[in-house]
């Protein structure tokens, strides 16, 4: 066994580790004749013993012809190596037996078959303790919360410049690069997967399907404008070519390894054009255990931060907006890999299945982002000299399927306007619900595709959603309201939680009242509460206080120009202060145009100071003091030189 050289890096937990040296070794089956060799990396420790504790299954019958991979898998033992996903997927065999229903399994793989599944009360270990897991059991409702709760603290960190790692990352772009084609206007790309196509093997995944479906049309039965909406939304899905009906009875399904991805309804009140839409579940299990996005590389993020397109949005005099109509599903999929996107359907219970081939991107898998937005970057790439400021607008002021970009003038932001339909329509993307701050700006756009007919200036109120920020078009100002929404009857940690989550402010212009809420938040983290244990009476009155104040709270209106254009001079005005409770910095824009001086805030962030060490709120002047933490993107934004002034306070 020889060691070779490596200068790679992995992760083992929250560790990256320094990998030095690899082996290549090759694996054989106990039972049969099959092997397969693989590159391991070396390191010191994988993990603890596991199991972690002596696993008693005197109650469970393992049939005696069962051939076992690991014959001592219930005593805890040494974890000699992990094996990467490619020869994971390799290995596992589509069989499954259940030892205790809906609990413990027998799995096949080609080195013999391993249980997994949940060891039971019923079943106790060795040392006694109720429940030894050997699987990961997701709390839907908390895995809710925690996403609720990522997104606001995301929301809330200060901008980085991050650095793509390099091994999936690049992997999903040379893949993209070499399997990407532009074929009449319309890309055809493929899914990057982790396996090759042909080793891809995930189970049984109709059961699921079909359970799903057959719950939908329960649904349908109860909800005649929902089955009216949905029926509508699957026709139009296949009159439009984005999906076409097969034969299900022909289907090989041990040959194709056909995945069928299960489907439900999405309904948006608010919404102008699609109040409802059908969303695919790439994540739902096979029999195996596995799922489609299971194999799916996400792929590197190819757009700017929403933080830095709303900044850059403020630094024109004139803007418009638009959506790319349907952008996932103007993507074609690679015909090789059709059969990994197939959907059962019926209207009824008692109708026959129809199976649908999806041959476009859709929502719902963890590669669609990456291919969708990809393929608008690739645009702007290939025609950037002949639509220079549409290949600017893809760059720089696009996120997902938003466009928000403008100019010092109206030819310019109108000129814009222009390129990008010509531009998008290389690819076949639709632009619609256009509008802008002067009614000047759409007179080359059609009424249909406008988000309002007709702008009236005698209408003070023509408000519109920009990345989630509401903009009133007529004063030109972003409005910061209170939450709305249905209020809870009881107030837990759940729904504080809940509540302060739906508080959108990405830019910090309501800085001080989400750090009043975040403070409450840790308040009540200090308590060790359970989710839905009614916060206690001492932390309830000052809660009920600070929601009284924000629910009677008028909107903030802040002006989206920051008024550079045309400016003599231009100075970026930071301020950072802290305390033994919350630690911010702040930075404003001060323009000068003769003697009129203009000054905005252009954003903020905040922190709550750490609950283990309150002596750490000396960061905030790092923030500052560093400009590289604040990646603005200004690009061409500023035709003046920036003065940089840093004001601080000492604690």
């Amino acid at each position: 066994m020889g060691f070779e050289e490596s200068n790679i890096s992995i992760a083992l937990g929250q560790q990256r580790k320094p990998i030095a040296k690899a082996v290549n070794l090759s694996m054989h089956s106990r039972h049969n004749n099959y092997s397969c060799n693989a590159l391991f990396s070396v390191v010191d420790n994988i993990t603890t013993y596991l199991p972690q504790t002596r696993i008693n299954l005197d109650k469970v019958d393992i049939p005696t012809s069962i051939q076992l991979a690991d014959d001592d898998f219930k005593i805890p033992g040494e974890v000699s190596f992990l094996l990467a996903a490619d020869i994971f997927f390799k290995i596992m065999l589509p069989e499954k037996t259940a030892l205790v229903r809906d609990e413990l399994f027998l799995l096949a793989t080609k080195f013999g078959y391993i249980v997994s599944g949940k060891i039971s009360a019923s079943l106790p270990s060795a040392q006694g303790s109720d429940k030894v897991g050997l699987h990961v059991a997701l709390d839907l409702d908390k895995s809710h919360l925690d996403t609720l709760l990522q997104r606001f603290w995301e929301e809330q960190n200060v901008p980085e410049i991050k650095i793509q790692g390099t091994d999936s990352k690049n992997v999903c772009e040379i893949e993209f690069q070499k399997s990407t084609q532009l074929i009449e206007n319309r890309f055809q790309v493929k899914l990057p997967l982790k396996v090759p196509i042909e080793e891809v093997c995930l189970g049984d995944s109709f059961s699921v399907a079909l359970q799903r479906l057959n719950a939908l049309c329960k649904r349908f039965k109860k909800d005649a404008q929902l089955k009216k909406c949905y029926t509508e939304f699957i026709n139009e899905f296949i009159a439009l070519g984005h999906a076409r009906v097969i034969d299900l009875f022909k289907l090989d399904m041990d040959l194709d390894c056909c995945y069928f991805l299960p489907h439900h309804a999405v309904v948006k009140e608010d919404s102008t054009t699609t109040r409802l839409r059908a969303v695919f579940d790439g994540s739902a299990k096979t029999n195996l255990g596995l799922s489609l996005n299971n194999i799916l590389e996400s792929g590197p993020v190819v757009q700017k931060e929403l933080f830095d397109i709303l900044v850059l949005f403020r630094t024109y005099k004139y803007v418009a907006m638009t959506d790319i109509k349907q952008m996932y599903r103007q993507v074609v999929l690679d015909p090789s890999q059709a059969h990994l996107q197939l959907i059962l359907w019926k209207e009824n219970l008692d109708d026959p299945l129809t199976c649908l081939q999806i041959t476009r991107i859709i929502y719902g898998l963890t590669s669609s982002s990456f291919l969708a937005t990809r393929c608008l970057v690739e645009l702007a790439q290939r025609y950037e000299r002949q639509y220079p400021l549409a290949s600017a607008v893809l760059r720089n002021n696009s996120y997902v399927d938003d466009c928000l970009f403008g100019a010092s003038t109206l030819d310019e932001v109108r000129q814009a306007c222009d390129e990008l339909i010509e531009l998008t329509r290389r690819g076949s993307f639709e632009l619609h619900k256009w509008c802008a701050n002067h009614q000047d700006i759409l007179a080359g756009i059609p009424k249909s595709k406008r988000r309002f007919q007709e702008i009236d200036l005698n209408n003070t109120e023509l408000t519109t959603k920009a990345l989630g920020l509401s903009l009133n078009l007529i004063s030109d100002e972003f409005i910061i309201s209170k939450p709305v929404g249905p209020l809870p009857t009881q107030w837990t940690k759940r729904t504080v939680l809940s509540f302060i989550g739906t508080f959108f402010d990405p830019l910090g212009l309501a800085g001080p009242i989400l750090t009043k809420a975040k403070e409450f938040l840790q308040k009540v983290w200090r308590q060790r509460l359970g989710w839905d244990v009614s916060i206690p009476d001492e932390l309830l009155s000052s809660w009920s206080s600070f929601f009284q104040d924000l629910m009677s709270m008028r909107s903030i209106n802040v002006k989206r120009d920051l008024m550079l254009s045309g400016a003599d001079s231009v100075q970026l005005i930071g301020y950072c202060d802290a305390s033994f409770i919350a630690f911010s910095a702040c930075i404003y824009i001060r323009a000068v145009h003769g003697e009129d001086v203009y000054v905005t805030l252009l954003c903020s962030k905040s922190r709550i100071a750490p609950i283990k060490d309150q002596r750490l709120y000396l960061e905030p002047h790092k923030w500052i003091l560093q400009p590289s933490r604040l990646p603005l993107s200004w690009d061409n934004a500023f035709r003046v030189e920036i003065q940089f002034i840093v004001v601080g306070r000492a604690p």
